[in-house]
């Protein structure tokens, strides 16, 4: 690695940024860490905060309640809908399933096994909360260096829609009342997507998107005191 920097993946599949944060709470109580970066897809990330459940997988959703915003408890696992529970699937359908990776993907797609529940908690947090809520609890971590990373999917410069504009200002705000130094690729990315016909996205980012990002957060963390 360029940084010459041990360092720990601690991401989890589907988190919104809120629940990423609650998930490094718990690694940071086990293990001493100088620095957290926390990765956030602008326009999506704060969206999956408010779902108590998505793609079958159950999580935990920052809600509001009388005590302010807090995170709502995990469902359990033998929740109906969920990948260890399914609505309806038959013994038939289930064990082509898992023999058959192209009738799995289109099982999945259509939620045929009733193994992917999406569902939004009752009581979720707006997304302009979500994200007062997530600055705070970083900062709050005891780890010495936070930093915020804001990526984008292509769709956010083909549309360059209002509310992706909007959640990119407020999470500069809050950030910057935190003392949290946000790196942003914003910027970045449109000057590669202007002067470069090299592929960024795939759905995810290529291998070369991968690098710009990479490349932005390891400029602003080596010159980080």
């Amino acid at each position: 690695m360029r940084s010459n920097r041990r360092t720990v993946n601690a991401g989890v599949f589907g988190y919104g940024a809120a629940q990423a944060v609650r998930r490094a709470s718990i690694v940071t109580r086990k293990k001493n860490f100088d620095t957290i970066i926390l990765s956030i897809l602008v326009n999506d990330d704060f969206h999956r905060d408010r779902m108590s459940f998505r793609l079958g997988f159950p999580r935990p959703a920052v809600i509001q309640s009388e005590n302010g915003l807090s995170y709502a408890d995990v469902p359990p696992i033998e929740s109906r809908g969920t990948k260890w529970q399914p609505r309806h699937i038959s013994k038939i359908l289930l064990t082509v399933k898992n023999h058959s990776i192209l009738i799995n993907k289109f099982l999945e797609k259509f939620d045929l096994t009733g193994m992917r529940r999406t569902e939004i908690h009752e009581n979720a947090a707006n997304i302009n909360q979500i994200i007062e809520f997530t600055t705070r609890e970083l900062s709050s971590l005891d780890v010495r260096k936070k930093f915020i990373v804001l990526q984008y999917s292509q769709n956010d410069f083909l549309s360059q829609t209002i509310e992706s504009q909007e959640i990119r200002k407020l999470i500069h705000l809050e950030s910057q009342s935190r003392g949290i130094q946000v790196i942003d690729t914003y910027d970045r990315l449109q000057a590669e997507i202007n002067n470069s016909n090299t592929r960024i996205w795939n759905g995810h980012h290529t291998a070369h998107g991968n690098e710009i990002v990479c490349d932005e957060i390891y400029q602003v963390v080596q010159n980080s005191k």
